[in-house]
Parts: structure tokens; C-alpha cells; sequence
């Protein structure tokens, strides 16, 4: 099956292929030399796909590496490790990370399992935030979806010109070329992007953070411009022309949050909190967060109790004047915001405790 599909696609291609080059080559010298250069770029990817420290040398020539930051590594570090140890990651021995220097909202998984973070998304994204990114990107190492996307992006009309032209002595050069092309362009597609936000949803909320933290970044991230067709502002993996539209990420992370509350918890029109229906608060925009990410990461705290079936009398910690659960805080009110003792009142009211 794999070799028919080969002499498809390269008969396929030799259709688009120059006239005057078709004819430096007999139809069956171009499929025999198209079939082998595939074949190599296959075995060179998949050798590429598992040479995490060539890779991370590669990508750090390409992006520059931040200079020292103990404060940024730590915590990087200790969200990679925790997400990593998670109990559902198989690859969690073979990822290196690093944090580059520029300011662009955005972070990605390269070839390699290579983990690339910015030092913009990390300045702008809280730790439940930052730690939902960081697990949709694993997800596109878990499911090796750069080796997919080059596989797809392969620039197959370069090779099927050199091979009619007979110039052999250049194969390993225009390969090598090739790949280098590729690896620097490579885009996921929206398929790869909706499965990265499905699975890398579970693998950070399993290592015990914010349910509601991958809505709140997406809030984020369109509130800096994402939704804009020619924004400039994301390069790569958070490219609209690339990835589905955010504010529909917005909304089936909400959805995969309230899902995750046992149908408790739910964020109506991006804004209010509600349990079972019913509103309980409305957080206001404050000095940290955009009004919908405080929405979704209260929601996402309420989400947490459901699910672990810790549901108990709403109460106010005097010390810090936030409103708890048992032992899991759930909102530290701003100016603007209703009172604690009123929020606490409400999550009493609707629960009935």
C-alpha cells in the first residue's frame, strides 16, 4: 500500500513538473528516483525526530536563547517536571525546554521534542495559564506532530526536478536543504492544533492545575490580538491562519472545564460564574487579568471541588480575604468585585450548605 501511494503521489507531481524536464528522464527513472528520495527524507526525519540534542542546537540557533534567569528557569522547570510526571506522558524522559528572548505571545513544540517558551508568554501568562500551554505543547510532542506536518510541508517538486535532471551528485545537498526549508516553516495544522487542546487539556490539569487555565489563556492571548487575520504579534504556533480561531478554543476549553465539574460549573458569555445555573459572580478586569480569565480560572477552582467531590460550606479566610472551599481557594476579590462574605453567601445559597 505504501508503495502504490508513492508512485501516486510522485505521478502526481511529475504531472506538475516542467515539460523540458520531464523529458531528462524516463517516467520510470523519475518514479524509482522520486520513490528513493522519499524514502531518505523519511528515515532522516525519523532520525531528526529522536536526536533531541542536535535539535535543540538547531532551534536554539534559530530563536537565541535567553540569558541567564534563574527565576524564569525554576519556574519552567518545575512546570515542565510536574506536568511531565503527570502518569499520562510516555515521552517524559525525552523533552528539553529552553526560554528564548523574544516578546511575542507564543511557545512551541519543535522537531525533537524541543520545547520553546517565550520570554513574552511567560511575562504575560500566570503559572495555571503558562502550565496549559506548556501541556498542549507536549501534546504535539506526545503525538509527534512535527514529523506529520514536515512529512505534509515536504517540498516534493524540488526533488522530482533534480531527480529528471539527473543530478545525483546533488541529492544529499537538495535533501539536506529540503529538510532545513521545511523544518523552519513547519506549521501545524488545525487538526494538530484541536488535538494538542484536547490532550494537552488533560495532561496539565492531571498534574493538579487550574482547570479553567487553558480558556484563560486563550482569553489572553485573543485580547493581544491573535484573532486578527494579519497579526503580527504571533508568529508560528499561535498563527490564526494556522490554528482555529481562539475564541472557538475559548469555547471548547470552557466546555471541557465545566465537563471536567461533573456539568456544575460553566462560565456564561465569557464573564459570570455560575453553579448549576446560577449565577454567582461576575469578576471584574483587574491590574493582572482580563475579565474572562478571571472568570474562567474561578470557575476553573469551582471545577476542581466538583470533580474531586470536595463540595463544603463556602467561607472567608480572614487573613487574606479570600473565599475558600475546604482548602481550595477560590477568588480574592477585587475593587469592583462583590464582597467575599457576599460571594461565599452566594455559593452557600445555591448548594444549599
Amino acid at each position: 500500500m505504501k508503495k502504490i501511494f508513492l508512485v501516486v503521489l510522485v505521478t502526481f507531481i511529475v504531472g506538475l513538473a516542467p515539460v523540458a524536464k520531464t523529458e531528462a528522464a524516463t517516467t520510470e527513472q523519475v518514479l524509482l528516483y522520486s520513490a528513493a528520495a522519499l524514502i531518505q527524507l523519511d528515515m532522516q526525519l525519523n532520525r531528526y525526530a529522536n536526536d533531541t540534542p542536535a535539535m535543540t542546537q538547531y532551534w536554539q540557533a534559530q530563536t537565541g536563547v535567553l540569558a541567564r534567569d534563574p527565576d524564569r528557569e525554576v519556574r519552567v522547570e518545575s512546570m515542565m517536571l510536574r506536568i511531565q510526571n503527570n502518569g499520562l506522558i510516555k515521552f517524559k524522559h525525552e523533552y528539553k525546554w529552553y526560554i528564548t528572548p523574544k516578546t511575542e505571545f507564543n511557545a512551541s513544540c519543535g522537531l525533537g521534542r524541543v520545547v520553546m517558551i517565550n520570554k513574552g508568554i511567560m511575562d504575560y501568562l500566570d503559572d495555571d495559564e503558562l502550565a496549559a500551554i506548556l501541556g498542549h505543547e507536549l501534546a504535539h510532542g506526545e503525538g509527534d506532530h512535527a514529523v506529520d506536518a514536515l512529512k505534509k510541508n515536504m517540498n516534493l517538486n524540488i526533488l522530482v526536478s533534480l531527480y529528471v535532471a539527473k543530478n545525483n551528485n546533488g541529492l544529499s545537498q537538495l535533501i539536506s536543504s529540503t529538510l532545513s526549508k521545511s523544518i523552519q516553516n513547519e506549521v501545524y495544522s488545525i487538526e494538530h492544533e484541536w488535538a494538542a487542546d484536547k490532550q494537552g487539556y488533560d495532561y496539565y490539569v492531571a498534574a493538579g492545575y487550574n482547570p479553567g487555565g487553558m480558556a484563560a489563556a486563550f482569553a489572553g492571548m485573543r485580547y493581544l490580538g491573535s484573532d486578527q487575520p494579519n497579526s503580527t504579534l504571533f508568529t508560528k504556533i499561535f498563527n490564526p491562519r494556522s490554528h482555529p480561531p481562539t475564541t472557538e478554543r475559548i469555547k471548547v476549553a470552557s466546555e471541557k472545564m465545566t465537563e471536567y465539574s461533573k456539568n456544575h460549573v460553566k462560565v456564561k458569555n465569557e464573564s459570570t460564574v455560575q453553579i448549576d445555573g446560577k449565577d454567582v459572580v461576575t469578576p471584574v478586569k483587574n491590574k493582572l487579568y482580563q475579565q474572562p480569565e478571571r472568570a474562567f480560572l474561578v470557575a476553573g477552582n469551582l471545577a476542581r471541588v466538583y470533580h474531586d467531590n470536595l463540595l463544603e460550606k463556602a467561607t472567608v479566610n480572614e487573613e487574606d480575604g479570600s473565599v475558600y472551599i475546604g482548602s481550595q481557594p477560590i477568588m480574592t476579590p477585587s475593587v469592583g468585585d462583590l464582597s467575599a462574605a457576599e460571594i461565599a453567601a452566594k455559593i452557600n445559597e445555591i448548594t444549599g450548605l
